[in-house]
């Protein structure tokens, strides 16, 4: 919601200045103890209410996840703050928590695409270059990753995803909730 206001002609900007810093206040003070944000909660990671009887629908807590996270910096940075410590944990969250092959895990899109796709806007907007040339494990930085096909060629994953055919790499296998 701040990245659109932030692109709103308002007749009255004093109006959405202000709800633009309310909204900047309420997400940093949703910041978890890891420097990571859930969607709903701060700190909310005890697999306990999980085992409850009436709980069987799935996880039923917030953890901290790279999507979420990465928008919540995209917009920090956005609004002058790539600087802020609070930004700054959060961005080491997420170098942190990519995978081995270069990507995120998004778990409101339940995707690597998703999660991917949330956090390299967000490294862009915080300042964060990309490194070049790309190779394995999470030191790759976020141009790309690569991965091996069954043949042995080396391939990047922009063209593996686009082109995933017999040999193509399969994708990284499915992370657990609350990791």
């Amino acid at each position: 919601m701040v990245l659109a206001l932030l692109r709103v002609r308002h007749p009255d900007p004093e109006r959405v200045e202000a709800a633009i810093d309310r909204a900047v206040r309420w997400n940093v003070g949703m910041q978890s103890k890891n420097g990571a944000w859930g969607a709903f909660d701060a700190d909310n990671t005890s697999p306990f209410p999980n085992r409850l009887p009436f709980c069987d629908f799935g996880e039923v807590i917030d953890p901290p996840s790279a999507d979420v996270t990465a928008h919540v910096v995209e917009m920090l940075a956005e609004v002058g703050r790539a600087h802020d410590p609070r930004a700054r944990r959060g961005l080491a969250w997420l170098l942190a928590e990519q995978e081995p092959c270069g990507a995120w895990f998004g778990r409101w899109g339940t995707n690597y695409v998703y999660g991917t796709g949330s956090v390299l806007p967000a490294l862009a907007a915080a300042g964060i270059p990309p490194r070049t040339p790309p190779s394995d494990g999470p030191s790759a930085g976020w141009s790309g990753c690569r991965t091996t096909t069954a043949a042995g060629a080396r391939t990047s994953a922009r063209t593996t995803t686009r082109s995933a055919g017999p040999g193509a790499a399969p994708p990284p296998p499915r992370r657990p909730p609350g990791r």
